[in-house]
Parts: structure tokens; C-alpha cells; sequence
């Protein structure tokens, strides 16, 4: 199993800026030859290279190291590059190219700073439809650590309102509602450092994705804690007021540029208009000449610290999209095995999530339980591999083997597209969200016990992934209908051939085939769950009894949906016996009153009887009176010369008045059970 029939594209800056090779072909049997990691035999000979090539400058072909990871995990599967690095726009371009032109398997490390945090944008509507499409996309969760804020905001002092320029200080935001007032947080820098601050709000952006914020929310950077800032930097892009008056995206990027010597500045958020009201923000980070890590992050005056939430948004935060988290590869190599635990953790550079919060579709329009929220990261995978050219050249941490060792969650979630790869060689039946489960499912649990929001399910383990799947069977059943009134319980058997290294699951719906839905059987459908080692399983359902004596009748319970499971046998064929017999034997009945061959004196002759039947009960009964001397016959409501019987009114027992003139009668009585 080497990943062979598997094609995986990788979105990233450039394959091909440094080692040029040779290109030729158009759109997608656009290939290049001969870069130094093809001569070295690091990646195949023909990878695709689609058009169009980044056009900036300083790349460092870091989506050719991403691809030397997965052909040294999955050496047989094709391999695919289209560059992420010119707009956003285009870049959801890619995802789509890249499915169009046969990917199987999809792959990127990029963030734009301004992809929506509080809706789905261009990029993350993309992976979500390649998704759809059949095809798992893994995507770097993001190298910003943990220094994310993530507030609703409030107003500092809520009795006064203002909305001029430039502002003061009246409609900062409090970052710890107390006793006293913190409308500033401090975040010093180290020489030749930057720092880049993205927020964002929980209103719509434009265009495509909706009308635009109808609320204005700045961004400020000062060398004092007062605003307007002597010195300092601030962004304050226009937004709308209000929603007759929406403008622009709810988006403020403040870039403070690194600069010789130690430098503190404050931080503060300023409403400058719109409603207030439920103003749920996020800001998230980004070190500039240096990892955040290098940055000092102050707190409030009590100590409580504010840039401590999470740094993933954007198309890492889709809902198809598999966010990979990074875990030192050494972390592995512990007795030569891995075995999780909390004691191993992810790099500390690697991205914080949480439960990402959505309050808007694609288009902008409000989600109806606002906010929903996705669980970030899903998984972590290694870091720190080597590469024939991308990484640290060999650093002190490492092997020592002259190699470069390639950091980061760019080299993360290469890894684990190509456990990915070798899942689709294994079974190429199985769908992005089987894959998913399958190497969420068999992750080792690291850090928090259970999901995380630091390493999502846990470290990969591309060996128990590749275990072959554990198939599920559902046996036929039997089942004895019982009388009218009573239910009796089908018990379908599922069964697995082996037992699961982790929960498992498979639905399952009902279907007739001469039973009737809701008629003989309660119509009902579920998902069953194997825990782990369970094998055996059952699925009940209801069927309704009955009086009447049919033939045996069937349904179908289907299985489908499998997670973590694959299907050997998915029908279940469950058949409902008759309990109702014939009843040959009818009822006896008889005329009581008067006594057969009595004379009676009238006029009114009351005639009486009784019918009877043990099994099945007596239906009905017809009384026959004839006047034998004029040759006519009582029809219940007057004489006639036609044969005729009539319904005396009763069934058990009966009695029927009539009115007689002087002569002979003769009365005969029928009666017939419920069989």
C-alpha cells in the first residue's frame, strides 16, 4: 500500500521559484520536470504544476517540501501543485481547479488575514465544496500559538455615546467588567520584532458573502494607554452605522512593523457606531519577524489574562476542512513507539481553537441558532522531518543526519494527506468524511483527555488507520405477530467481524417488501454505535399485531452511512409469522322462544334466541319467518312474496317482536363467526 490510483494536490506558495526544472503542457497536464528534489528521487519524476505561477517574489518553493512528505509516506500517489499566493479569490479558485483536474486528495498551509472569522468565505465555501464532491482536505491549523482574544464587547463608560473623530475614550471597550476599567492592554516587543493584529466582528462581510457591517468597530495600537494615540497605530476602516446604512467588512488589520529596540504599546477596541448590542469579537495575532511566542502579552489590572483564545479562523475552520495541528516528531520515537497520553503535547507554536463561532451562511444572511459553533483543530500529525532542501538546516534540536528539518503545521498536515492517500489506495470507495473519522478515530489522545482544542482528536497513527476496516453484517430475524392491540419486538443482530480500536457507527432505515410501513411494523430508522471491543449489537423494531389470518409477510432493515465500519452484508431480511389460524367450526344457534311446535296467543309474538362460537366469535345473525298458509315472508319492516331473512337486532342472544294474525308460521335462525 503506497498510495498508488491517489492523486494529491497541494495548495502553497511555489513549487518550482527556486529549482526551475521544465514545464510544458496547459491546464491540467501542465507538468514539470527535472527540480532538484525530482533529480534527487525526493518526489516523482512528472509532478502537475498548474498555471498560474505566484507572481511574488522571496518564495521558497515550501509547497515542494510539503510534497517530499507525502511522496516519502505515499510514493505511489501523483502529485499536483497549484500556487495559493495571489489573491484570496484565486486561491478559491485553486480548490476548485485542483478537484477539476482529478485530486483525490487536497492539501494546503496558507491563511489570508482578512478570510471571514464569524461566516464561511471564498476559500472556505471551496473546501467545503470539493468536500461534497468526494474529496478529504487538510489544511494547516496555523503557527500563532495561543494568544487570541475572543469577547463580546463592552462599553466603558455606556452613559455617554460618541461617534466623531478622532475618538476618546468614552466607547472603548472594558476587557474585564469589574471594578475597575481596562480599556488598554499592554503588548511589548522585543528588537526587530513586529506584531500583526487581525479583528473582526459578528457582522457580514460584502459582496458575495452579504451587505456588510451595519456596525463600525476600530482597532488601536498607542505608545500611551490614551486614545486618541500620540504615537502609536490604529485601524479604522469605515463600516456602517446601521442597517439602512451598512458599509465595508467587519475588519480592522493593524500591522505595528518590526523596529530596533523593546517597545510596549496598548491595545484597545473603540465602537465608533451601530448597535452595540451582543458585539461578539475576535482578534488573532501574528508575529512579524519572529513567532508570537517572542512577543511579551500583558493583562488587566487584576492579572487576568486577555490574549489567551483561540488564533484558527478562516478556511481552517470550514466544516469539511480537516485542521491539522503540529506534534514534534520525536514525540514518537519515545521506546521506539507512540503510545499518547497528556503528558505529550502539541508544539507550542501551533495554533489555539476552540469552538469556532458562526453567526451567518455564506451569503450573509443569519444563522438561525446563532452562534454555531465546529470544534477546531480535528487532528495533530509530526513536524520536523526532513526534507532535501526546505526547513532549518539541521539544527541542534535534531537527528544530525545533514538533512533539513521542515517545523511547523505547513509540514503537519502534509502528513497527514498522505495517510489520507494511503486510506483512498487501500479502499477508494471510502468518502472525505469516512477518511476523516478513520484518522480522527484511530489518533492517539494527547494533551486534555478526549478532543481538545489544542490536538483535536489526538496524534495520527497512520498504522492503525491502515488497518484493514472492520465490516459490519446485519443478520435476518424472525418474529411472531402477535393478536390485535399487542406490539412484539423484532431484534435485528449486527454484527462486526473484529472488534473496533474505536467507537464506529452505521445507520439504518426500514423498507418494505410485502409488510406494510406503520400498518404491520412501526416505521423507524437510527444510527447503531459500536464502542470499543464490541461486536455484537441490536437493532429493535416494533410490529404491530393483528386478528387477521394472512400469510407471512417481510420487511427490510438497510444499513448505510458506515463511520469507521465498512458493510459486508447490509440487508436484513425480518420476517413477521401469522399467528391467526382458520376457524372451521361455526357457531351453533338456536330459537328459544317461542318453543317449536307451541300455538301462541297475539297478536305480538316475541321470537328469541342465542348464537354461539368459542373461537371466533359470532359476526352476525339472520332470522327467517315465513307465514306458511299465505306463502309470504317478513323482510324485517313488512310481508313479501320474495324469500327473505333479516337482522333480529343482536348477535349472542337476540329477541324480535312481531305482529302475528291467526295461522302458521315457521321461523328459522342462521349465524356465522369472525373467520
Amino acid at each position: 500500500m503506497d498510495g498508488t490510483g491517489a492523486v494529491v494536490g497541494v495548495l502553497s506558495d511555489s513549487f518550482n521559484a527556486t529549482s526551475v526544472g521544465s514545464t510544458s503542457g496547459v491546464s491540467c497536464d501542465r507538468v514539470t520536470l527535472g527540480t532538484d528534489s525530482q533529480t534527487t528521487g525526493d518526489l516523482p519524476p512528472s509532478v502537475g504544476n498548474l498555471a498560474p505561477a505566484s507572481p511574488a517574489s522571496g518564495l521558497s518553493d515550501e509547497g515542494r517540501g510539503m510534497m517530499e512528505i507525502i511522496h516519502d509516506l505515499a510514493p505511489g500517489a501523483e502529485l499536483m501543485f497549484r500556487t495559493a499566493f495571489i489573491s484570496e479569490t484565486d486561491f478559491a479558485a485553486g480548490i476548485v481547479e485542483l478537484a477539476q483536474c482529478g485530486a483525490d486528495v487536497i492539501v494546503d498551509d496558507v491563511i489570508y488575514f482578512a478570510e471571514p472569522m464569524f461566516q464561511d468565505g471564498l476559500v472556505a465555501q471551496a473546501v467545503d465544496t470539493v468536500v461534497s464532491d468526494g474529496i478529504p482536505y487538510f489544511t494547516s491549523a496555523g503557527n500563532q500559538g495561543t494568544k487570541g482574544i475572543d469577547q463580546l464587547y463592552v462599553d466603558s463608560q455606556p452613559a455617554t455615546d460618541g461617534s466623531s473623530l478622532p475618538v476618546t475614550e468614552i466607547d472603548l471597550h472594558d476587557f474585564e467588567p469589574g471594578s475597575s476599567i481596562d480599556r488598554f492592554i499592554p503588548v511589548t516587543l522585543p528588537p526587530n520584532v513586529g506584531l500583526r493584529l487581525v479583528m473582526q466582528w459578528n457582522q457580514p462581510f460584502t459582496g458575495t458573502l452579504g451587505p456588510g457591517a451595519a456596525t463600525d468597530l476600530d482597532l488601536y495600537a498607542c505608545s500611551t494607554p490614551t486614545v486618541p494615540c500620540s504615537a502609536g497605530y490604529e485601524s479604522i476602516g469605515p463600516q456602517g452605522c446601521d442597517p439602512s446604512n451598512r458599509a465595508g467588512d467587519p475588519l480592522e488589520i493593524l500591522t505595528i512593523p518590526a523596529a530596533p529596540g523593546t517597545r510596549t504599546y496598548y491595545v484597545a477596541v473603540d465602537h465608533f457606531c451601530g448597535d452595540q448590542t451582543d458585539t461578539h469579537f475576535r482578534i488573532a495575532t501574528y508575529g512579524v519577524n519572529a513567532g508570537i511566542a517572542a512577543i511579551t502579552f500583558g493583562t488587566t489590572d487584576s492579572g487576568q489574562p486577555v490574549f489567551d483564545q483561540s488564533q484558527i479562523y478562516g478556511h481552517a475552520a470550514a466544516a469539511g476542512a480537516t485542521a491539522v495541528s503540529a506534534v514534534d516528531y520525536r514525540e514518537s520515537q519515545s521506546a521506539g513507539g507512540f503510545s499518547g497520553g497528556p503528558e505529550l503535547n502539541v508544539q507550542s507554536f501551533s495554533s489555539l481553537g476552540g469552538e469556532i463561532p458562526f453567526y451567518f451562511d455564506g451569503s450573509g444572511n443569519p444563522l438561525p441558532a446563532a452562534p454555531a459553533e465546529r470544534s477546531k483543530p480535528d487532528i495533530s500529525a509530526p513536524d520536523g522531518t526532513n526534507t532535501s532542501f526546505f526547513g532549518s538546516s539541521d539544527p541542534p534540536c535534531c537527528e544530525g543526519d545533514g538533512f533539513p528539518n521542515f517545523f511547523g503545521t505547513s509540514a503537519s498536515a502534509p502528513h497527514a494527506a498522505a495517510v489520507a492517500a494511503l486510506l483512498m489506495d487501500s479502499n477508494p470507495a471510502m468518502t472525505p468524511e469516512e477518511v476523516a473519522m478513520r484518522i480522527a478515530s484511530t489518533a492517539r489522545d494527547i494533551e486534555t483527555p478526549g478532543r481538545d482544542h489544542l490536538s483535536g482528536h489526538g496524534f495520527i497513527d497512520a498504522l492503525d488507520a491502515l488497518e484493514p476496516l472492520v465490516q459490519v453484517s446485519a443478520a435476518d430475524a424472525d418474529v411472531v405477530e402477535l393478536d390485535s392491540g399487542d406490539v412484539s419486538i423484532a431484534t435485528v443482530a449486527l454484527c462486526l467481524d473484529s472488534a473496533p480500536l474505536s467507537p464506529v457507527t452505521v445507520d439504518w432505515f426500514l423498507s418494505p417488501v410485502v409488510a406494510a410501513a406503520d400498518l404491520d411494523y412501526v416505521d423507524a430508522g437510527g444510527t447503531a454505535q459500536f464502542n470499543v471491543g464490541e461486536t455484537d449489537i441490536a437493532v429493535q423494531v416494533q410490529v404491530v399485531g393483528d386478528d387477521i389470518e394472512e400469510d407471512d409477510e417481510q420487511f427490510e432493515l438497510h444499513l448505510s452511512n458506515p463511520v469507521g465500519v465498512g458493510i459486508d452484508d447490509g440487508i436484513a431480511l425480518v420476517t413477521i409469522i401469522d399467528n391467526d389460524t382458520s376457524d372451521t367450526t361455526p357457531p351453533t344457534v338456536s330459537i328459544s322462544d317461542p318453543a317449536n311446535g307451541s300455538n301462541e296467543s297475539g297478536p305480538v309474538v316475541t321470537i328469541a334466541g342465542t348464537a354461539f362460537d368459542a373461537d371466533s366469535g359470532v359476526d352476525r345473525v339472520r332470522l327467517h319467518v315465513k307465514d306458511t298458509g299465505l306463502n309470504l315472508y317478513w323482510d324485517g319492516s313488512g310481508w313479501t312474496s320474495d324469500w327473505s331473512w333479516f337482522d333480529p337486532g343482536g348477535t349472542e342472544s337476540w329477541s324480535y317482536p312481531m305482529s302475528l294474525n291467526s295461522g302458521s308460521y315457521q321461523a328459522l335462525a342462521w349465524s356465522w363467526d369472525g373467520a
